[in-house]
C-alpha cells in the first residue's frame, strides 16, 4: 500500500499536470522498491511512457544495455516529433 501511495502522491503533487514534455518512466520487472504495475503507472500518468526494463530497481547496474535501448528509443522517437 505505501508503495502505491507513493504513486498517488504524484496527483496530489499535480506533476502529472505538468509534464508537457515526453517522459519516460523505467520500471524494474522486479522492482520491490516500486512495485506498481506498468498499468497503474499509467492510470497515473496517462502522458507518460512508462516501461519494464529487467532487473529491479537498480537496473542502470545490472541491465545497462537494455536501459540504454529504451532510453535510445526514447530520444530517438522525441526527437522525430
Amino acid at each position: 500500500a505505501v508503495y502505491v501511495e507513493r504513486l498517488g502522491a504524484v496527483l496530489h503533487w499535480g506533476l502529472a499536470d505538468q509534464l508537457r514534455v515526453p517522459a519516460l518512466l523505467l520500471r524494474g520487472e522486479v522492482d520491490r522498491e516500486a512495485p506498481w504495475s506498468v498499468a497503474a503507472a499509467q492510470r497515473v500518468l496517462p502522458t507518460v511512457d512508462v516501461r519494464t526494463i529487467p532487473g529491479g530497481h537498480r537496473a542502470p547496474w545490472t541491465h545497462p544495455e537494455a536501459v540504454w535501448s529504451y532510453l535510445e528509443e526514447f530520444c530517438l522517437r522525441v526527437a522525430a516529433g
